[in-house]
């Protein structure tokens, strides 16, 4: 969820784990609980039978990027969405453009272009549908386009809570009331510095209106584990190597957030009411030595190009402790059913994916494996959408299909 925009920024790579194997041979369901009015889901196995579940189908039914066309050639794809008539969005956010597809992945036309104009993208980063809107979010001034399906521009929104919170926007999302779930990732200590030294910034959840105005601040939660250390005469850092996250994905009533300290989830609604905590009894698993030294080589390799960086990375990773464990998890997905996809911690090297998928009533179905450097954007029924690199990290958007049963 989180964005880094300092000086110099140590980047926590999205990898997830392999985890823990698919569970006992069928479970009879989560012991459930109420505490102070907040309903407890204690899961301790799947439901699914082991070697039972769902999973992909072998080959993507649709695979955009295959060819070497123009039109196909995708740089920086920050989301996709299948529409209800088959169509495929992508926001490639290197041109700064959506592209529309047909249901087979051949082009259609595209709208927006780099710039700071009305449906211009300087960084494109988010793509949302509401009704018979999409919504597309620009990190760049925290504008929020709205363009109708067919790609026809409608009109920008200045998102004015994030702009004056000083923080950098990390998530939007719309709720079913026609409100937006707003996250701005604020940096500073509570005295307004930036002090040497282990924090977590703040996760500001914000509900907006669709004109950019601030109905309430929801919640103020943990966001991403930092480490900042002096140099120069002032302050430099990132996130924390292998460090704590904050998680937040909106569903149509309210949102799920996680701080990853622990395999617990809240499930809050859209006034930020807690409701439910999702737990599942799977410990964090220790950070090795083999952890660390493929992350400082990754390290390395992804700043070597600039010796300056290179340089200010080295000397960050010689000061800052490495945590004794991983986080308990990574990102989240709702899909079109409503079930809440979280995907396992990848550990530095890994590129297999594994997400565990919790019904709507919080009990833990099983594993999912989706295949290796994809990235799931969308998850349907039956299907899911997302982007691909290969070896050679080129982008593909494929569309697999999600077998049941």
């Amino acid at each position: 969820m989180s964005y880094s925009r300092t000086a110099v920024a140590v980047a926590v790579l999205a990898f997830v784990a392999a985890g823990c194997d698919s569970g006992a041979p069928g479970s009879t369901g989560p012991a459930v609980r109420d505490s102070a009015g907040v309903r407890i889901i204690e899961n301790a196995d799947y439901r699914w039978p082991e070697g039972e579940g769902w999973r992909f189908s072998e080959a993507p039914t649709v695979d955009i990027g295959a060819s070497q066309s123009e039109t196909e050639q995708l740089f920086n794809v920050v989301d996709a969405l299948k529409l209800d008539d088959g169509r495929i969005v992508v926001a490639n956010s290197g041109s700064g453009e959506l592209r529309f597809y047909d249901a087979a992945g051949a082009f259609l036309n595209t709208s927006g272009r780099k710039g700071d104009g009305p449906g211009e993208f300087g960084e494109l980063l988010w793509m949302r549908t509401h009704g018979d809107s999409l919504l597309a979010f620009d990190w760049d001034g925290a504008k929020l386009s709205v363009f109708g399906l067919d790609g026809t521009f409608a009109r920008s929104v200045a998102m004015r809570p994030l702009i004056q919170t000083g923080g950098a926007p990390s998530y939007l999302s719309p709720f079913a009331d026609g409100t937006l779930l707003a996250v701005a990732s604020l940096y500073r200590s509570e005295s307004g510095g930036l002090e040497a030294g282990m924090r977590r910034n703040t996760a500001l959840h914000l509900r907006c209106d669709m004109d950019g105005g601030l109905i309430d601040t929801v919640g103020a939660l943990p966001g991403d584990e930092w480490y900042l250390r002096s140099e120069g005469g002032g302050v430099v850092g990132g996130v924390r190597a292998l460090g704590l996250e904050g998680h937040t994905t909106a569903h149509s009533d309210g949102f799920f957030y996680g701080d990853s300290e622990s395999y617990e989830i809240g499930d809050y609604d859209r006034d930020g009411t807690l409701t439910r905590l999702i737990r599942l009894d799977r410990p964090n698993r220790p950070v090795t030595d083999r952890d660390i030294e493929l992350y400082e080589e990754d390290q390395v390799e992804e700043w070597g190009g600039d010796p300056v960086a290179r340089q200010a990375i080295q000397r960050m990773l010689i000061d800052m402790p490495f945590p004794e464990t991983l986080p308990a998890y990574g990102e989240f997905r709702v899909d079109e059913e409503g079930n809440l996809w979280v995907s396992d911690y990848r550990r530095p090297g890994e590129k297999a994916t594994r997400w565990t998928v919790f019904d709507p009533s919080g009990a833990a179905l099983g594993v999912v494996e989706m295949p290796p450097r994809f990235t799931p954007y969308q998850i349907g029924s039956d299907f899911v959408l997302g982007r691909w690199q290969d070896e050679l990290d080129v982008e593909h958007v494929r569309v697999y299909g999600l077998l049941k049963g």
